[in-house]
């Protein structure tokens, strides 16, 4: 009778720390892969009359309305080829925003500490800024063709103090490989990885 007593104990040991195994912040299943996003055809001109930005929330992965752009509810916005962030003289967020070059959106690893640009009234287009900084070449005539500078990368600090990186995949509906003057344009389609647990590590 003792030894059954002593193997059902013993059993039931092992299961507790069986269990305890499974709920360990070391599960594999705790530490999931960052997945990144792919967002198509985000319309940059909706305007019907002035400006109109379109605001996106990278946390959400959707479009913000416009009666929200008062709110921290949206990190990043577009108009034609022009980007901001929620912060400064745009918003009430904590957002920041840099463009670096001469990496590849997945050899970047980790989010830089320094370097981040909040918009003021003196460099009021985060990416923009002073026209000397841009996501994009553009080709002139005859094509007047926008296209995505190869190798760079857009780093956010978003509203709510999360990191993200961010790649412009194509200007243009549908994302054709080779856009002409025939192609609708101000249509975004973009890539980005965003960390939810508010470290710089992607």
């Amino acid at each position: 009778m003792n030894k059954l007593l002593i193997f059902l104990a013993a059993s039931f040991i092992l299961f507790a720390v069986s269990c305890s195994d499974d709920n360990s912040p070391n599960n594999p299943a705790d530490n999931k892969p960052i997945v990144s996003k792919i967002v198509k055809n985000l319309n940059a001109d909706t305007a019907s009359g002035g400006k109109t930005w379109t605001f996106f929330s990278l946390s959400e992965n959707k479009e913000i309305s416009r009666k929200d752009s008062a709110t921290k509810k949206w990190d990043i916005a577009f108009f034609k080829t022009s980007i901001i962030c929620n912060s400064g003289v745009r918003g009430p967020g904590n957002a920041a925003i840099q463009l670096i070059s001469g990496t590849n959106f997945a050899d970047l690893k980790t989010a830089l500490k320094e370097g981040y640009f909040q918009e003021d009234k003196l460099n009021p287009m985060a990416i923009n800024k002073s026209n000397t900084e841009k996501w994009y070449n553009y080709s002139g005539p005859p094509k007047h063709v926008i296209s995505p500078k190869p190798g760079y990368v857009i780093l956010l600090k978003t509203a709510d103090g999360k990191y993200a990186k961010l790649r412009i995949i194509s200007y243009y509906k549908d994302a054709p490989v080779n856009p002409d003057m025939k192609s609708k344009a101000r249509f975004y389609t973009f890539e980005y990885v965003y960390q939810p647990d508010g470290s710089r590590k992607f």
